[in-house]
């Protein structure tokens, strides 16, 4: 629902302001490119997750749309102003990976450490260093992190663009799935700061 969304968005963006559109298109490589990416990394995770005695993990992906990018550029550049062009380029391709149990998250890391270079968790660092590990911390009040038990990073395979990816387990998948509109309010907000100012 959401890359439709994403797509009407970009089609209308293309009739409205056909100068903004060509813009946003030139911040994406060609989607057939990303998409033919992201279908064999899918493939190497899964056969890769198996062989680890994961055979049951959930892998699917995205390819961000030219809607998407179009809301994200607007927020990016006033949240990171000096970085959102990297941000925004890491966040093009992204995988989610949807495992049985915590455990099964973590072995999931050395999973993808096998495929390319994903970072390492060092729990001596916030949470909001990358990788972000939501399991192994909690906020300075003691509670559960906004995105709930959920390791983020960024995934470097040769001859791919930036893979975003995010290991959940089945229950902190449908946590974040249910909460995905207070993301979309904050972001909606952000940038209509930034145009005020």
């Amino acid at each position: 629902m959401e890359m439709m969304k994403g797509a009407v968005k970009g089609q209308v963006l293309r009739i409205t302001n056909p100068s903004r559109y060509k813009y946003v298109r030139r911040l994406r490589p060609p989607r057939r490119e990303l998409a033919r990416q992201k279908k064999q990394l899918i493939s190497v995770l899964r056969e890769k997750l198996a062989e680890n005695g994961m055979p049951n993990a959930k892998v699917f992906g995205r390819v961000k749309t030219l809607g998407s990018i179009d809301r994200k550029e607007k927020y990016l550049k006033t949240a990171f102003p000096e970085s959102w062009k990297k941000v925004l380029e890491e966040d093009l391709l992204a995988l989610s990976v949807i495992t049985d149990s915590k455990e099964q998250c973590y072995k999931t890391v050395g999973v993808l450490k096998s495929v390319g270079e994903f970072p390492e968790i060092d729990y001596d660092r916030p949470a909001k260093t990358n990788p972000r590990d939501f399991f192994g911390h909690v906020d300075k009040k003691g509670g559960l992190p906004k995105l709930q038990d959920v390791i983020v990073a960024n995934l470097h395979v040769e001859g791919f663009s930036p893979i975003h990816v995010l290991v959940f387990t089945k229950e902190s998948y449908e946590r974040t799935k249910a909460n995905r509109w207070q993301y979309k309010t904050a972001t909606q907000k952000m940038i209509k700061q930034g145009k005020k100012q």
